[in-house]
Order: C-alpha cells, then sequence, then structure tokens
C-alpha cells in the first residue's frame, strides 16, 4: 500500500509482494454516500491470476507440511492483528460499502471469531475408520490438503467473509487467492496488509488478487 494526497493506494498482493497490475490498470473505490474517492486498488487481468495461482502452487508444499499447532498459532496471530487494528477496519469497512460504524466494528469482530474458530479447528480435521462390506474390512477416510483454493468475497461483509474464507483454508493447510469484492476490496486488502507486515504467512500462501476477470 502507498499514499499520495491523502488517497490510499493498494496493489495486488502476490508471493508475499505488492505488485502492480501487469495490464497497469486501477480502480478508483468511492464512498457510497458521499461519492469521495477513498482509494484507487489495482485491477489485475487474466496473467495476474495465473501468477497467483502458480505463486500458491508453489508455497503449498511446505505449507501443507506445517503442524496442525503451526498453522494454529499463524492464524492466532492474523486474529490478534485484526482485533488491534479494528477501528481502522471498521472506518475502511464504512467509507467503502457504507455499513454504519457500529456494524462495522460488529463485523470486525466477527472477522476475528472466524478466525480464532479456524484455528481451533486445525487440530481436529481428524479422519474415519469405518467398516468395509467384508468381515474384517476397515477403511480409512485421511482427511488431507487440497491444493490451492480460489476465494471470491461479496460486497456487503467485505471482511468477515474474507475471513471466512481464508481461515478454513489455512488451518486445512491450503494456500489462497482470494479476491475481494470491486465495489469494497479495502478492508481486505487491509487485512492482508497486516499479515504481510507482521511476516504470519510464508510468501505464497495467502494471495490477495483484485482482478475484474475473475
Amino acid at each position: 500500500m502507498a499514499t499520495s494526497q491523502n488517497t490510499a493506494h493498494y496493489n495486488l498482493f502476490i508471493n508475499g509482494a505488492w505488485t502492480k497490475a501487469s495490464g497497469g490498470e486501477t480502480l478508483d473505490i468511492r464512498n457510497p454516500a458521499t461519492g469521495g474517492l477513498v482509494a484507487v486498488v489495482a485491477n489485475g487481468a487474466e496473467q495476474d491470476v495465473k501468477t497467483a495461482v502458480a505463486a500458491a502452487s508453489k508455497a503449498f508444499p511446505a505449507w501443507s507440511r506445517k503442524t496442525a499447532e503451526e498453522r494454529a498459532d499463524a492464524l492466532y496471530a492474523f486474529k490478534a492483528l485484526i482485533e488491534k487494528n479494528a477501528d481502522r477496519l471498521a472506518h475502511l469497512i464504512t467509507s467503502e460499502m457504507g455499513k454504519p460504524l457500529k456494524e462495522a466494528k460488529t463485523e470486525v469482530g466477527f472477522a476475528a471469531g472466524l478466525l480464532r474458530f479456524a484455528a481451533e479447528n486445525t487440530r481436529r480435521l481428524e479422519g474415519d475408520i469405518i467398516p468395509g462390506s467384508r468381515p474384517g474390512e476397515k477403511i480409512l477416510i485421511e482427511k488431507i490438503p487440497h491444493g490451492v483454493i480460489g476465494g471470491i468475497s461479496a460486497w456487503n461483509f467485505p471482511l468477515a467473509l474474507f475471513a471466512r474464507k481464508v481461515g478454513p483454508a489455512l488451518a486445512a493447510g491450503n494456500t489462497i487467492v482470494i479476491k475481494p469484492h470491486e465495489l469494497a476490496p479495502l478492508a481486505a486488502l487491509e487485512a492482508t496488509r497486516l499479515a504481510e507486515e507482521a511476516g504470519i504467512f510464508p510468501a505464497g500462501v495467502l494471495n490477495a488478487d483484485f482482478s475484474h476477470f475473475v
């Protein structure tokens, strides 16, 4: 993120770095109540999505080998950051999509709770042993990480739905490419920035790719 003339600028977050859109395009995010410019975000293209997926694919093997405790610790740290920066995130939600500030603060708490829920359940991802169809036969069902998850969040709960997708994906050992909604991407991008600055996730594990192509 960068700022100029009091306007925030957010690029795409791919492979642990903020990157301009390959086509150089941007999108203005305006306050729905006043029409004022709140921020400018990079507007990616198909190539940017492919780059993000490639980064997530590369990061997947190492992240999937993390223990449940290690993944939980990362998500707990992310939750703590959300809570520490609750006021800023709530004001962003209000300015980008018009939700009353009181409700926006409630949403931030909801987002933190979703991350906590995901962290708590990393150690509950258990398999099953069930009887087979033949005598003495047992069937083992093992839950393993899938790979790269693609997430698309909606405008009405821009931070909570971001957390609802990111938390379970990372808890299960997957990596993710998340696309915030074009009307309200700022809270999700700001949360990603907080995680990046704190060094919570290895490069490529969490990617925020705002692309109209998706």
